[in-house]
């Protein structure tokens, strides 16, 4: 039996590539929700309306419960209470009586069977966030708490890294961590890893590098999350917990709908959508199945409308009928992005 009621505690996307993906201009969105940070993300930056789906009823308690915390409590408060930072167990447990009666009926019953959940923090009780932090146990062994620190510091992020990261027991590291046989069923569902050719240890110790130089440490929640299981800076909190955002999330929580729904059974929306958001269902579904789900979004989007995705595993580039491929977009928003593993996909209807 599984330990474990989630695959992710943590959506590991910054929707802020979504959101630039669009173009800025709010609009009406499909996404996918997973752990939640997506959809609330794009709503506290602007986003019309969003429904966001997903198959797992887990998924879509947890997205939930993030939305409440956001409307309740300042985004330094609500984060120790989902476990981006330190809190007593008692604390979380107390957050969660005041919370409790926001909930929907099924959210409720489901969190009050799984208190032990709730008051070790959220965010680390996903499936990949549990592998995930005791591979950071182990980092902080091998390169030593002062010197993984040292890098919100440093001057010279590559320097640095190349100096004190880019050693061989890092990279011992990686090759036990991330080995295929060992990663697919501890961190992630086997059929995630389906359509991967590539060697994980390599590609995901080149993103841990480009993590580490390449975007800026104190203002990155996925490095200070993974690296040291804490956010360390205000500036790290992602957009719907943040002061300038927040408020937004708290007037037009009601324009956020949660649904559980098959990505390939897209819900029909009168009028269409603006935007289809897939993170990177593509690496979960079959190459039949995700190409019978892109040559009928045409169907579901306005004139003009955005479709996105990531890949990790399955780097599939189709031409699609009627829709503008937009390649330079696309390469410019990853080069950006704060959590630099993914590759990107960005398509408007012509």
């Amino acid at each position: 039996m599984n330990s474990f009621l989630y695959d992710f505690g943590l959506s590991q996307e910054d929707a802020r590539s979504e959101w630039n993906a669009c173009g800025h201009i709010p609009g009406d969105l499909l996404c996918i929700a997973s752990a939640g940070e997506v959809p609330l993300n794009l709503l506290a930056l602007g986003m019309n309306s969003i429904i966001a789906i997903d198959f797992q009823d887990s998924q879509l308690f947890l997205s939930e419960l993030k939305l409440k915390s956001a409307c309740l409590w300042d985004g330094w408060e609500a984060a120790a209470f989902l476990g981006m930072r330190p809190a007593k167990k008692s604390e979380r447990l107390l957050h969660y009586k005041e919370l409790h009666d926001t909930l929907s009926p099924a959210a409720k019953a489901f969190w009050d069977q799984h208190l032990d959940v709730i008051a070790k923090g959220v965010i680390f009780q996903g499936r990949f966030e549990r592998y995930i932090k005791k591979l950071s146990l182990v980092a902080h062994v091998l390169i030593g708490q002062k010197k993984l620190l040292g890098l919100l510091e440093a001057k010279n992020p590559l320097a640095y890294f190349n100096s004190h990261y880019a050693n061989l027991k890092v990279k011992f590291l990686f090759k036990v961590g991330f080995r295929e046989k060992k990663y697919a069923g501890k961190a992630l569902p086997e059929i995630a890893l389906q359509h991967n050719e590539m060697n994980l240890a390599d590609s995901f110790l080149n993103g841990f590098r480009r993590l580490c130089t390449q975007t800026p440490p104190k203002e990155n929640m996925f490095l200070q999350l993974f690296l040291f299981g804490k956010l360390l800076y205000k500036e790290a909190l992602p957009p719907y917990l943040q002061k300038q955002f927040q408020e937004r999330v708290q007037q037009h929580e009601q324009k956020l709908r949660f649904l559980k729904a098959d990505v390939r059974h897209i819900p029909v929306k009168e009028g269409g959508y603006d935007g289809l958001i897939l993170s990177n269902v593509c690496d979960w579904l079959s190459k039949n199945d995700f190409q019978a789900l892109l040559s009928q979004s045409a169907s579901f989007l306005k004139p003009q409308g955005r479709l996105f995705w990531r890949h990790l595993y399955s780097n599939q580039h189709p031409d699609l009928d009627g829709f503008k491929k937009l390649d330079s977009v696309s390469k410019a928003l990853e080069e950006k992005d704060l959590f630099p593993f993914y590759g990107f996909h960005l398509y408007a209807l012509s």
